[in-house]
């Protein structure tokens, strides 16, 4: 967390002082007011279409009851900082090398997936899982932040703006990884492989319409 804030205190003030032209800095950096509420709301609508299906096996919806210290950090300080890091700072420092935008989507992810690699350690040490099993838990996030943060780079760049990411950040993280192996036995199995077969594609098909990065 202290890793993630100095990043994010550094990238901020590196990017701020390579302003140049007729958008100031924080604009660049996708820190727009007038396009917080139009991203955000994208955003919302593109996640929960693609989540569907896991939404109606969650539903209703059941919000934390005590607002705790993971709480405050899976939902408000983590997409947050990781999105200003990843996605605002690194996506712009990258623009203004000259980086186009198709090889912005595919390398920033990795560098976000490689930023929870950590989470080996913690889980040989305090949950005591196997090097075998913590390895393949690993890699299995690893490429699940990787597809996240392809989808939440492309938010920024099509919206323009630091929000949509943040809040498709915060939904997943709500959501988490779609629970596939117990929809069989679900009692609204028909619903939720229908929403699933409908919103996949869906998503797809209303991704490119945010328009060209």
């Amino acid at each position: 967390m202290l890793a993630c804030l100095a990043v994010t205190v550094f990238a901020g003030w590196t990017t701020v002082h390579l302003q140049n032209g007729e958008e100031s800095a924080f604009e660049k950096i996708g820190l727009k007011w007038d396009r917080v509420m139009p991203s955000a709301v994208t955003a919302a609508r593109l996640t929960a279409v693609l989540f569907a299906g896991p939404i109606a096996m969650k539903w209703p919806l059941q919000y934390p009851h005590e607002i705790d210290v993971q709480v405050i950090r899976n939902l408000l300080v983590a997409p947050i900082c990781e999105e200003f890091v990843f996605r605002a700072c690194m996506v712009q420092l990258l623009k203004e090398n000259g980086t186009g935008a198709v090889q912005i989507v595919l390398l920033t992810p990795l560098f976000f997936g490689a930023a929870h690699l950590h989470h080996l350690y913690e889980l040989i040490v305090f949950h005591k899982v196997s090097l075998t099993m913590g390895l393949v838990q690993v890699a299995f996030q690893f490429v699940y932040t990787c597809i996240f943060g392809w989808y939440a780079t492309y938010l920024f760049l099509a919206t323009g703006s630091i929000a949509g990411s943040v809040v498709a950040h915060q939904m997943c993280n709500y959501l988490g990884f779609p629970e596939f192996w117990a929809i069989a036995s679900h009692p609204r199995k028909n619903l939720i492989l229908f929403l699933l077969a409908a919103g996949i594609p869906a998503f797809f098909y209303l991704l490119p319409q945010l328009g060209n990065i």
